[in-house]
């Protein structure tokens, strides 16, 4: 037996080149390299039931994390959609109104998300501000031949052509009732004097006017920003809302450039006595007082709908209402003149005269009969127009407006013929004078003075020169009365160039005065609370029905609010109750 040859030698020695010969095999290294490799084969199945699996789990948390952050985001982001369209319900109410007429309509989505988020409103239902059978009369005029235009909007009174003048009478109601002319009383006032420049908000508020309610004696003309506080102001003279006024009536659904709280708490030099009460405000006309929006640059007069608590027992006639005169004549008694008789105005719920409560009764009345109580003597009468016919001179021309007048003098130049009319007798068409007993071929002027209790006026201008003889007309074809003309209470002039927007959703209440809208321009006028007024006249450039009368009001939507994304399932629904003046409840709100 040969030795075993061991190729590195012994333990600690260095091998030889030589210690194994020729052709021989290495057993032991043949064993080595077998069990090794198991061993390398066995970690590897162990690190692959091992480790593979856990990576796999690894990558999938990850994958699943990520999913579940999108979706998160996504979610979050149709929340927001809702979120951003219930922030602002005023302007939820008026963007959903399209949805009301077209069933649906997109709103604004949120801001800054990487989500495209799409907001819908649709429209469920809504409830209108009476019902069917809460419907007062909307529009009525209250002298006798005067009808309200065909073009407005709302019902107009049914029977506008009565033959006396307290016929009206018969149908009015102190409160808001149906088929009946609503005649309200007039509100418990402030009789704290304010200043007709009102006050401003302090440095760091936007450039703002302020006026706080209570009793204005003096002109006041607004331009510029400006916001009444939510109250009742008294008037004894002009309201004057001229081109680059932005004007806000009251607090409400229509913001201004400030707010009720931020006035009275901010506002430089505030009453001691501010008289703010409920929401929105209401304006009473007496004396001279009178409101007059013209449009030389962009004006704008906006009211909110005036709200008053129960509990205010004065202040509750005043209750949607937005204007209002005192009506009544000097001296506390009915006005009555030719075709028209009002009644005293009550005030607050105990019908206490209002001639005993610091109001003055309106003097921009038609007061061209004997019947009313004059102060002061007549103003010259307008020029005549003179009309020759056969053997006579037809004489007309317009009566006095806010004078009562008892009777018109005619008298001819050359000559001195003259021709009286006694008001007494003369009808709401206003009067007129034929002269006779003239030569035919003499040129004559004829002027017209006015008398009453008080005094006589000075003579008219005299009309242009006519000779009897060169007319032929039979007495037919003569010019009829000439209707009086008397100053408007409310006057909308809006012929300028510039933009111009009108808005007053609460009634107007001035039965012994004239409201006037010239629009040619078609602007945005809108009173839609209804009119009562003695005379109404409206030239309007758009097409009927114009906005102008009353309309029955939806105050309230019912709608569903969905927000969805482009990039998943998700969405957001809810069911909202949104009001006119910005009031809302959510009725359910669910995340699918």
């Amino acid at each position: 037996m040969s030795a075993i040859a061991f190729p590195h030698g012994p333990v600690g020695e260095t091998p030889s080149s030589g210690g194994t010969s020729q052709g021989q095999t290495p057993s032991h290294r043949v064993r080595d390299a077998g069990s090794a490799l198991p061993l390398v084969l066995a970690l590897i199945v162990i690190g692959a039931l091992i480790v593979i699996p856990m990576l796999t789990y690894t990558v999938s948390v990850m994958k699943h994390n990520t999913a579940l952050s999108e979706k998160t985001q996504r979610t979050e982001a149709v929340r927001a959609g809702l979120r951003v369209a219930l922030a602002d319900p005023i302007s939820l109410y008026e963007e959903c109104w399209d949805a009301y007429e077209n069933s649906q309509v997109m709103l604004a989505s949120p801001p800054d998300f990487s989500v495209g988020v799409t907001t819908m409103c649709y429209s469920i239902g809504s409830e209108r501000a009476r019902t069917i059978d809460e419907l007062r009369q909307g529009v009525v005029t209250t002298r006798v031949g005067a009808t309200p235009p065909t073009m407005l909007q709302g019902a107009p009174d049914p029977a506008p052509t009565r033959a006396a003048p307290t016929d009206w009478l018969a149908d009015v109601t102190p409160a808001s009732e149906t088929d009946k002319i609503w005649l309200p009383n007039l509100p418990v006032h402030g009789l704290n004097l304010r200043s007709p420049s009102g006050t401003q908000m302090p440095a760091g508020y936007p450039t703002c006017r302020v006026y706080f309610p209570g009793t204005y004696p003096d002109p006041v003309v607004l331009n510029g920003p400006t916001f009444f506080t939510s109250g009742i102001y008294y008037f004894e003279n002009e309201v004057r809302v001229q081109g680059g006024a932005s004007v806000v009536v009251g607090g409400g659904a229509t913001p201004g450039c400030t707010t009720d709280q931020e006035a009275i708490f901010y506002a430089e030099n505030v009453p001691g006595t501010h008289n703010m009460t409920g929401l929105g405000a209401t304006w009473v006309l007496g004396g001279q007082g009178r409101v007059v929006v013209t449009n030389e640059a962009a004006v704008s007069l906006q009211f909110n709908k005036r709200y008053v608590e129960d509990s205010d027992l004065g202040g509750l006639p005043a209750a949607d209402v937005s204007i209002m005169t005192v009506n009544g004549a000097a001296g506390g008694v009915a006005f009555t003149a030719s075709g028209l008789q009002v009644p005293l105005s009550l005030v607050g719920t105990d019908n206490l005269a209002a001639t005993d409560q610091g109001y003055v009764p309106s003097l921009l009345t038609p007061a061209w009969s004997a019947a009313g109580v004059p102060t002061t003597a007549p103003a010259a009468p307008a020029r005549p127009t003179a009309t020759p016919g056969p053997g006579v001179v037809r004489v007309s021309w317009a009566p006095s407006a806010t004078v009562p007048v008892s009777s018109y003098t005619v008298t001819a130049a050359p000559g001195g013929a003259t021709c009286s009319v006694d008001m007494a007798t003369v009808g709401p068409a206003g009067p007129v004078c034929d002269i006779g007993s003239l030569t035919p071929t003499t040129s004559y002027t004829f002027t017209v003075v006015a008398s009453n209790a008080v005094g006589v006026s000075p003579a008219s201008q005299a009309s242009v020169p006519v000779v009897p003889a060169m007319s032929n007309l039979p007495l037919a074809a003569l010019p009829g009365p000439v209707a009086p003309v008397f100053e408007p209470v409310i006057s909308f002039q809006l012929g300028g160039p510039a933009a111009a927007t009108v808005e007053i959703p609460g009634y107007v209440s001035v039965p012994q005065g004239r409201i006037t809208v010239d629009n040619p321009g078609g602007q945005l006028v809108g009173i839609s609370g209804g009119m009562l007024a003695a005379e109404i006249g409206v030239a309007d450039a758009r097409p009927a029905p114009v906005p102008v009368g009353f309309e029955n009001l939806t105050i309230q939507y019912k709608l569903r609010i969905e927000s969805t994304n482009a990039q998943g399932p998700e969405r957001s629904i809810a069911i909202v109750q949104v009001n006119q003046n910005g009031g809302n409840a959510v009725n359910a709100w669910e995340v699918q």
